[in-house]
């Protein structure tokens, strides 16, 4: 993302400046996965086992990214496209995964939908950024974001 001149379009996984893209699937999620489902199925059997997908750091489909530094600007990278279709595949990959196991899907990307790097109220820390956690760990849930998950996954299968 920081790559200024070459940024991480399309051909950025090709050229191995972002993870490639093109090998993620439900399958391989599913297998790098499996062991710790089946652990957790053997010593919890009455468990229910819910898979918790990735944040919206970026929206679906959009073609550039962005993070907040210092909370005074956003920077830009305006070839985004290879990062996002990763972001998008990983998020296709986890629900797909989650039937393949036969576990729960939940979807944070839908919580946290509009506070994503790029917006006016993110849900994610940038770079030093105090409109969420001033230290907090970039392209993470703040504090209030993960609040918000925790309430929601709480909503859904609290008891």
């Amino acid at each position: 993302m920081f790559n200024l001149e070459q940024g991480c379009g399309p051909n950025a996984a090709a050229e191995g400046r972002v993870t490639d893209y093109r090998g993620v699937s439900g399958a391989e999620y599913a297998a790098r996965i499996r062991a710790v489902v089946t652990y957790v199925r053997y010593y919890a059997p009455n468990a229910e086992v819910v898979l918790v997908g990735y944040p919206e750091l970026f929206p679906a489909g959009q073609d550039f990214a962005c993070v907040n530094i210092l909370g005074a600007a956003n920077f830009i990278q305006p070839r985004a496209e290879g990062l996002i279709e990763y972001l998008d595949r990983v998020d296709a990959a986890q629900r797909d995964a989650a039937r393949i196991l036969g576990i729960e899907f939940f979807d944070t990307r839908a919580v946290t939908a509009g506070h994503g790097l790029c917006s006016n109220d993110p849900w994610l820390n940038g770079a030093f950024d105090p409109r969420a956690d001033l230290v907090g760990i970039p392209f993470h849930p703040s504090a209030h974001g993960d609040t918000v998950i925790a309430n929601a996954l709480y909503a859904r299968y609290g008891k």
